[in-house]
C-alpha cells in the first residue's frame, strides 16, 4: 500500500523532470523572449555609436522603430565591432548595419536593406588622383576600419595584395587623422559619415573626397541560421515597408542627420 500511495507523486516528479529537458533540448531560440537582442558598431556615427552608454544612430532607431511597429521589445547594445560580430557569430541575438559579403550570407539570414551607404575616398587635400574603378588603388596605402568588410570588391582586392593597408584604427575619425598626417595615401569611408565628421572637426580644408564612388554598401538586421528567424525577419521587412509608404522612415533619418 506504502509503494502505491508514493507511486504517483514519483510520477509526477519524474514528468516534469522530463519536461525541464525537453525545454532545454528545443531548438526554440531565446530570442523569441523579449526584448529582441541587437547588436551595432559604437563607432560609426551617424548610423551607430555609443553616446553616454545609450546605442544612438540611424540603425538602432530605425530598428527599434519597426520592431515596436510588429510590438516586439528591443534592447540595442553599442559595441567594438568584432564583438558585435562574434555574439552575432554565437547566436546571442541579431546584428544591425552589417553589410553582405559570400561569408556571411552562408551564416546568416537578412533583413531588407535598412539604408544605402556610399563608399567614398577621401584624400589629403591637393593629393589627389585619377580614381574611376577600386584598380586605381593599385599601389596606394588605404586607411581601413578595424574589423571591417567593405564588401567583396574591396575585400577581395584587399587580400589579392592590390593595395596596402592600415586598419590599426576602429573609427573614422582616427583614420582622418592619419590621412592628414600622411601615414595613408586615401581612405574609404562612408560619405554621409565623412561629411558629419568633416563639419565637426573643422577639416574641410585639410581633406578633399573624389568624385566617384567606391562602392555602395547596404547595411543590414541579421540572425544566424540557426536561429530560425525568418518568419521573424519577415514581420521585420513588411513593417520596414509600412514605415516608408507612411513617410516615418524618412523622419527617422532626417532627424539622425540633424543631430549634433
Amino acid at each position: 500500500m506504502l509503494l502505491l500511495g508514493v507511486l504517483p507523486n514519483a510520477l509526477r516528479y519524474l514528468l516534469q523532470g522530463l519536461a525541464v529537458i525537453f525545454l532545454l533540448m528545443s531548438p526554440i531560440p531565446m530570442i523569441y523572449a523579449d526584448p529582441v537582442n541587437v547588436s551595432v558598431d559604437e563607432a560609426y556615427p551617424p548610423y551607430m555609436y555609443n553616446r553616454n552608454n545609450v546605442a544612438t544612430g540611424l540603425y538602432p532607431e530605425i530598428v527599434a522603430a519597426i520592431f515596436a511597429r510588429i510590438g516586439r521589445d528591443t534592447s540595442v547594445s553599442a559595441l567594438p565591432w568584432k564583438r558585435a560580430l562574434k555574439l552575432g557569430e554565437a547566436g546571442f541575438g541579431g546584428v544591425a548595419g552589417i553589410y553582405k559579403n559570400k561569408e556571411r550570407l552562408t551564416i546568416y539570414d537578412y533583413s531588407a536593406p535598412l539604408y544605402e551607404e556610399k563608399m567614398v575616398l577621401y584624400v589629403k587635400k591637393g593629393h589627389a588622383f585619377a580614381f574611376s574603378n577600386i584598380a586605381d588603388l593599385k599601389g596606394k596605402k588605404v586607411g581601413l576600419n578595424f574589423g571591417w568588410s567593405y564588401g567583396d570588391a574591396i575585400d577581395s582586392a584587399r587580400k589579392a595584395g592590390l593595395f596596402s593597408t592600415d586598419d590599426s584604427v576602429k573609427n573614422n575619425l582616427a583614420n582622418f587623422r592619419k590621412l592628414i598626417g600622411e601615414r595613408t595615401d586615401c581612405f574609404i569611408v562612408d560619405e554621409l559619415a565623412a561629411r558629419k565628421i568633416i563639419s565637426q572637426q573643422g577639416f574641410d580644408g585639410l581633406v578633399e573626397q573624389l568624385d566617384i564612388p567606391v562602392s555602395v554598401n547596404a547595411g543590414y538586421l541579421v540572425f544566424l541560421k540557426t536561429l530560425k528567424q525568418k518568419s521573424l525577419l519577415d514581420e521585420f521587412n513588411k513593417a520596414m515597408k509600412q514605415l516608408r509608404s507612411e513617410g516615418a522612415y524618412d523622419v527617422i533619418i532626417d532627424s539622425v542627420i540633424k543631430k549634433p
